[in-house]
This record gives structure tokens, C-alpha cells and sequence, in this order.
């Protein structure tokens, strides 16, 4: 965890390939979000 959350917040939302050691950016959890909701479509987990 950081000591100052509110500047580590700012930071991230600017450049989305921000993070501390050993974390994950944005960008990399919007990539990881989006290969796994194309997967969850193309499965048809999400269709009725």
C-alpha cells in the first residue's frame, strides 16, 4: 500500500502505465478485462 493513496490515484488516472513495484497498471487490468470479456462473448457465457 502507499502512504499517499490520493497522489498514487492521481498519478495512475494520468499515465495508465503507472504503478508501483510489483503492481499493475490501468492499462494492463483494462487489457486484462477486455481478453477475458472478448473470451466470456466468443464462449457465449454472456448471451441469453
Amino acid at each position: 500500500m502507499t502512504e499517499d493513496f490520493d497522489g498514487f490515484c492521481s498519478r495512475q488516472w494520468a499515465d495508465f502505465s503507472y504503478c508501483l513495484p510489483e503492481g499493475e497498471s490501468l492499462g494492463q487490468v483494462q487489457r486484462r478485462n477486455v481478453d477475458a470479456l472478448e473470451t466470456a462473448l466468443r464462449a457465449g457465457i454472456c448471451s441469453k
